[in-house]
């Protein structure tokens, strides 16, 4: 750490994974709302997630390396590819089961549509959108330090198969340590940050 060996991978893995997961949690709740809300979108979405989530995102790599080159785009784009789709499930199983009768409470007390979804949909989806960036976290770490793996351009992934190159087995085994030290915190982190910005949810 102090001479930077581990820091900067460490910094360029983590930027990667927070900005594609950033992303990818917008796109899933706007995506998982219009679904729950309107029945043409869900239509069209289901097929696109029933095929997108399943794919590996090692078969993608090649493929977006091609398009955003070996830096900091091409694993951006993969862990937004990787992470949109659990978040968008959870969303929009989430404001699917939002009780009827509240929201025409709402509606009767004078609330428009959009003071329905604001008001009412969105705060109620909360715990689902958490719980959906909860399971995408990982899977971002992951999709980051695949790709780093395969296609190079810094990072841990990429620190660990150089060392493996040069057959450098205690490196080999600091970088998969740090690895699983950062999924571990990362998902403490979250979890407190859940627990202060949900106290009124029961789903804690």
């Amino acid at each position: 750490l102090r001479d930077g060996e581990l820091s900067r991978p460490i910094g360029s893995s983590l930027y990667r994974a927070v900005v594609g997961l950033r992303i990818s949690t917008v796109l899933g709740a706007v995506i998982g709302l219009a679904s729950a809300r309107l029945s043409f979108v869900r239509m069209m979405n289901d097929p696109l997630i029933s095929i997108g989530f399943p794919l590996p995102e090692l078969a993608l790599v090649p493929l977006f390396t091609l398009w955003f080159g070996i830096y900091d785009s091409s694993k951006i784009a993969l862990v937004v590819f990787t992470c949109v789709f659990p978040i968008a499930m959870a969303v929009e199983s989430a404001a699917s089961n939002i009780p009827t009768v509240i929201q025409w409470s709402a509606r009767s007390l004078g609330a428009s549509r959009l003071d329905v979804i604001r008001t009412v949909i969105l705060p109620a989806s909360m715990p689902g959108l958490m719980s959906g960036v909860r399971v995408a976290l990982p899977l971002a770490l992951l999709a980051t330090f695949t790709a780093e793996m395969v296609s190079g351009g810094g990072g841990i992934g990429a620190g660990l198969m150089y060392a493996q190159r040069l057959f450098d087995t205690p490196t080999v085994f600091v970088y998969i340590l740090v690895m699983l030290f950062l999924g571990l915190v990362a998902d403490k982190l979250f979890l407190l940050m859940r627990r202060r910005f949900l106290k009124w949810s029961d789903e804690l």
